[in-house]
């Protein structure tokens, strides 16, 4: 890679960009115009994309037996016309970054890359799935359904058709944990906010991107993300105009509709042009295709209110505080979203992980009630105490889950989440800020999990060896500290 020199001006473009790499996070600023940003971005983490692209449309195909033709034939389809000028040159970019650092790699390829969650965790079960053979082929595989997008060039990335030599090769699992506080309940009565990332091994080691984004429209933005996605998808957000954005998966809700603009889309467009909670949620409403369904919690530094948002397709609910708490765990406390437009997934069953956090997560926000701070929020979203037990365990079961040391003894619900013997999946992150951090765009943020213990891969996979199909796939994270990135 990089073995083409750039030209004067690709240089000058780029320079404007820094990149530092910090503890397990690729932290990145880009700035100026959609094009010359996405170009800055796209040529600096090509090495991080060039890897995460490869492992995770293999382990797609491998956990869905979906190739990557047909995900980008669907993302073109669903997507290609819903995409704002402002962002689809910024994806243009992207694909041209990261073809000058020598990649292959076509607009169509960055759209189905930024429309993943929702067409593998909504379209797919929603609509692909009833009509299976017209997105995968019957019969014998006489070729690699793996994806090799490095091998041949492809069309250029301002074409969008379909391209014949794009990489041929999941619903969405990104349960996490967040809370936001305020007022009465934080050690100096501004806002402190916390999200981990609960996701398969495979796919959440490579949410360890750090964009800062200082646009020539709208706000500035720091959010947590993958390589060459222009939306946070882990979703934790702080933006120029005093907001702070984190989410949890509204679990079984899937009440996906063709036609309206996928959530990437949105929520993008929120956190760059939203100045308070009100617009915010406007513009994530906007369009509102059901697709990525979550739990928002919202905070405004301006007033220092925070706000709780569950967004269904057909149904939502708001609260808004100035002075308490609301926490995340992925079931919605509003019943139409549990049993209508979703199904209950355990919400008062503390042997599965959801019922389980919801407890925690009340006697926790109990015990720091009025001592809040970023200290408190990484050491809660590090909690690894078993409701169900009764005891410091590591298990599913935790703020902090842990599925791959769990042997899920005391399954009640086969269909859960990964409720599967020592799934390697589980908390791949932790991220907090207060109010001053949200002002200056700075994330306190932990890679690999919230309480820092390590994943050995080739270890994990020697003891489960059930698990030998992800070989080559798992990476190993080594424990890492808390670090503050500021915005660059």
């Amino acid at each position: 890679m990089y073995k083409t020199k750039l030209t004067a001006e690709q240089q000058q473009i780029v320079d404007q960009a820094k990149l530092e790499k910090k503890n397990g996070w690729w932290h990145v600023g880009i700035k100026g115009n959609a094009f010359d940003r996405g170009f800055q971005y796209g040529y600096l983490i090509a090495p991080d994309f060039k890897l995460a692209w490869k492992d995770s449309w293999s382990m797609t195909y491998l956990t869905t037996g979906v190739p990557y033709s047909s995900w980008q034939k669907a993302a073109l389809e669903q997507t290609k016309d819903k995409i704002p000028a402002e962002l689809r040159q910024e994806m243009e970019g992207i694909a041209k970054g990261l073809n000058a650092a020598g990649l292959h790699v076509t607009l169509a390829d960055i759209i189905t890359w930024n429309d993943m969650i929702e067409l593998t965790g909504y379209w797919w079960p929603s609509v692909g799935m009833h009509n299976y053979t017209k997105w995968v082929d019957p019969g014998l595989i006489n070729a690699s359904a793996f994806p090799a997008p490095y091998t041949k060039a492809e069309m250029d990335s301002n074409n969008i058709e379909l391209s014949k030599n794009s990489a041929n090769i999941e619903g969405a699992k990104g349960n996490c944990s967040a809370f936001i506080a305020t007022g009465k309940a934080t050690d100096n009565k501004g806002i402190v906010i916390g999200h981990e990332t609960f996701n398969d091994f495979w796919s959440g080691q490579f949410s360890n991107v750090i964009l800062d984004i200082t646009p020539d429209k709208g706000y500035k933005m720091a959010f947590q993300t993958a390589p060459g996605m222009i939306e946070s998808g882990t979703d934790f957000w702080e933006t120029g105009a005093g907001l702070a954005v984190v989410e949890t998966t509204l679990a079984n809700v899937m009440d996906w509709k063709a036609g309206g603009i996928p959530e990437f889309i949105r929520v993008r467009e929120a956190s760059q042009y939203a100045n308070n909670i009100d617009s915010w949620i406007k513009l994530e409403e906007k369009g509102n295709n059901g697709g990525y369904a979550n739990t928002w919690l919202i905070g405004d530094i301006n007033n220092n209110h925070i706000a709780k948002f569950g967004q269904g397709r057909v149904y939502q609910y708001f609260n808004e505080l100035k002075s308490g708490y609301f926490t995340g765990e992925n079931v919605s406390v509003d019943p139409r979203l549990r049993y209508i437009e979703g199904s209950d997934v355990d919400y008062n069953d503390i042997r599965q992980q959801e019922g389980a956090r919801r407890l925690r997560w009340i006697q926790l926000m109990h015990k720091y009630n009025g001592k809040i701070d970023v200290a408190v929020g990484q050491k809660m979203l590090g909690d690894t105490y078993d409701v169900y037990l009764n005891k410091i365990d590591a298990s599913s079961r935790n703020i902090c889950a842990e599925y791959d040391k769990d042997s899920q003894p005391y399954v009640s619900d086969p269909a859960a989440v990964w409720n599967v013997p020592f799934t390697p999946a589980g908390s791949v992150d932790g991220k907090v800020a207060n109010s001053n951090d949200i002002k200056n765009l700075t994330i306190s943020a932990r890679f690999g999990r919230a309480n820092g213990a390590p994943f050995d891969a080739k270890a994990f996979i020697k003891a489960h060896q059930q698990w030998g199909w992800q070989s080559g796939y798992l990476l190993s994270r080594p424990s890492e500290p808390w670090t503050e990135m500021k915005f660059i």
